[in-house]
């Protein structure tokens, strides 16, 4: 056997320092629809936005800490989420949020909090709609509703302004003294001016198409207004005199005046930000965002500009928002988008992401590797893609198959086939040759379609077939849940018969059951959740906030779990790859179960899912890196802790771990070579030793 040298020595206690970082590798944050609305604080400290797929339906809120870099979900009633509009109160940090569905609400950041620092509701009026401005000091608000409704609060007065049309906005100027509001009237645009103190209208003009954006210079001097056919136009409050340029070739959706009042900023469907130098409007710069153009729905639909002056935000659809340098308007960061989780890659840990325009490859450390623009559902080796109605070959995007209809399908876990239905019938494919072996003229649940590991069978609903042939294998019309083994050999069921659950494993095309289990169920609650784990060797079944595992070799009840939740809804679980230990995801995070005691592991980790529902969960293939799909978009990608030196991955460092590793000393791609330099040698069995009984 080698010698223990101080250079082994060393390499193992750096690899324990590098083991020891923290849970998170990173986060691809995300919002869902449109981005409708974004706004700073007047200290540059905060960032909020709302997104929506439409104004009344419920939105999604955000805020930002830019000084921590990290998103802040420290709301008193969890994630606002039926909010569409945010707005800060100028020259102070409170904010203000509103939504179809969500009163308007003041917050303020309350570090003094005697729980903890969250933001906190100050006031709460029961109005409603899609759009607010706030006055300075919250003299007053202005909201939009839904149909173009126009209130002005002042105090707990609240006024009428008349109809705007849908679509309209409203802007205070930098005093609150006045309120600019714009719309359409009989076809035309309208532009009114009102006086806050008194709700007197002291400037009215009429524009040939409507006005869909209005704003006001820092110094409050001219009134800024966009319509729906990009033409941009100021009027200079103190002479009366008007100014008009075609600005952009779709309608104008937010116009943003920079803090020294050196330029507008004017976004617009065409998918283009403008830059215009005031007061003669005279071109600054154009930034194309990418953004898809389109007469509705599309382009950028929200604006804003940094305290400071830095920095453009800009929001479209698919959760796209991003950040540009003002000087230069290059792109500084991607902020959110509508993520789509692909996951690992088989037998790698680079994740495939979706930002709905393409797919894109990071590393396990957030660094993009690659992009394709292919986009749709992946095999598992991420060589091939259903992408409408083609299936593109990913490394040169080639198309192999095609039909006249749209596709959906699903691959088995080895990627060896595939499924397909294009409205009329299901097909099934070798994915070698994408030669058919067999249709069926009859739809794909891909809700309840299972693939045994090999892909040599699936179970679909409560059947199970043969892959290469479709012969039906067996059936269990009876069951409320059926799950498949991963050798496609067994199936088991549950279901709930005069208030008792039953559980029962066959041995698949045996209709006599090798063994059955029941339980009186007082709740009357269907099984929620079946699965097999560990190689086949446990059976999982969810069951009202309870999770009982089962020996699928004797039938034996080996432990039962309470989950905090009643329901299974948004609840995941996930066994680890080639361990004994189970991944099981709420809102409250992720942790790691021994499923030989139902245990919590040493290696029990807390995942800060913001208070968003876990929808899916994706392990790479050595289950050490977990991706997580919350229901706001987002993906995160944590480590799983496991203990140091724990080599059969037992969560337990043993004489076992010891064993494997000196029976393995001097191997080459062995479990045993914790540290990854290629041979298991000292410094492995150093990182056992100094790990002995962690986890037990």
């Amino acid at each position: 056997m080698k010698r223990f040298t101080l250079a082994s020595v060393l390499l193992a206690l750096g690899w324990q320092q590098l083991c020891a970082q923290a849970p998170l590798r990173f986060t691809l944050d995300g919002l869902w629809g449109n981005v409708w609305s974004i706004d700073g604080s007047f200290s540059g400290r905060w960032l909020a936005a709302a997104a929506g797929f439409e104004h009344y339906d419920a939105g999604l809120l955000k805020v930002w800490d830019l000084n921590a870099n990290a998103l802040d979900t420290r709301f008193p009633d969890g994630t606002v989420d039926t909010a569409t509009s945010v707005r800060f109160i100028p020259d102070t940090e409170l904010l203000t949020v509103m939504g179809p569905v969500f009163p308007l609400t003041v917050y303020e950041y309350r570090a003094d909090s005697p729980f903890l620092p969250s933001w906190r509701p100050l006031l709460r009026y029961q109005l409603f709609g899609e759009q607010v401005d706030v006055a300075p000091n919250f003299d007053a608000a202005a909201v939009v509703r839904v149909f173009g409704d126009v209130s002005l609060v002042r105090g707990v007065v609240v006024s009428s302004l008349g109809n705007y049309g849908r679509g309209a906005r409203v802007a205070f100027s930098p005093d609150g003294a006045l309120l600019a509001v714009v719309g359409a009237r009989t076809g035309s645009g309208v532009v009114h001016l009102w006086r806050v103190s008194d709700r007197t209208l002291v400037g009215a003009w009429q524009t040939p198409d409507p006005c869909s954006a209005v704003g006001f210079s820092v110094d409050g001097q001219l009134l800024i207004v966009g319509d729906v056919n990009g033409v941009l136009r100021i009027w200079d409050l103190t002479t009366n005199a008007s100014t008009a340029i075609q600005a952009h070739t779709r309608a104008i959706s937010a116009v943003r005046t920079a803090p020294d009042d050196s330029f507008v900023a004017t976004a617009s469907l065409d998918g283009y930000v403008r830059l215009w130098n005031l007061p003669n409007l005279s071109l600054r710069g154009a930034l194309n965002t990418g953004y898809a153009a389109s007469l509705v729905g599309g382009g950028v639909l929200s604006l804003f500009i940094s305290a400071d002056g830095q920095y453009l935000y800009t929001g479209g659809t698919d959760g796209k928002m991003d950040r540009w340098r003002t000087a230069d308007l290059q792109h500084d960061r991607v902020w959110t988008r509508s993520w789509t989780l692909h996951g690992f890659r088989t037998g790698t840990r680079d994740l495939w992401v979706d930002d709905g325009t393409r797919t894109l490859v990071y590393d396990e450390n957030g660094n993009i590797m690659g992009q394709t623009s292919v986009r749709g559902t992946f095999s598992p080796d991420k060589r091939w893609v259903i992408s409408g109605n083609r299936v593109v070959r990913v490394s040169d995007g080639q198309t192999v198959l095609t039909s006249a209809d749209p596709l959906q399908g699903v691959f088995a876990p080895n990627s060896a086939f595939a499924l397909l239905y294009d409205t009329r019938r299901t097909t099934a494919y070798r994915t070698d040759t994408w030669t058919p072996l067999w249709q069926r003229n009859a739809p794909l649940n891909l809700f309840h379609l299972q693939f045994s590991r090999d892909g040599s069978r699936f179970r679909e609903n409560d059947r199970v077939y043969d892959t290469l042939t479709g012969t039906l294998l067996a059936s269990y019309p009876a069951a409320d849940l059926v799950a498949l083994s991963e050798s496609g050999l067994y199936a088991a069921t549950a279901h709930t018969q005069n208030q008792t659950l039953v559980v029962k494993l066959y041995q698949v095309g045996n209709p006599t059951p090798l063994w059955t289990w029941q339980a009186p169920n007082p709740y009357e609650i269907d099984p929620e959740v079946l699965q097999f784990a560990s190689s086949e060797r446990h059976l999982l079944i969810g069951w009202r906030g309870f999770l009982l595992c089962f020996d699928t070799a004797s039938g034996i009840l080996v432990w039962d779990k309470l989950v905090p939740t009643n329901s299974w809804a948004g609840v995941k679980i996930q066994p680890r790859p080639n361990s004994s230990q189970l991944l099981i995801a709420s809102r409250r995070g992720v942790e790691l179960i021994d499923l030989t005691t139902g245990g919590t592991a040493l290696t029990q980790f807390l995942f800060d899912s913001g208070g968003y529902v876990v929808l899916a969960l994706e392990p790479s293939a050595d289950g050490e890196l977990l991706a997580i799909s919350t229901e706001d978009s987002s993906v995160h990608v944590v480590q799983i802790p496991i203990p140091i030196g724990d080599v059969d991955g037992d969560g337990c460092v043993s004489d076992r771990d010891l064993l494997l590793t000196l029976f393995a000393f001097g191997q080459t791609d062995a479990p045993a070579d914790l540290n990854a330099d290629g041979v298991v040698n000292d410094a492995d069995l150093l990182l056992v030793l100094f790990n002995f009984g962690r986890g037990c």
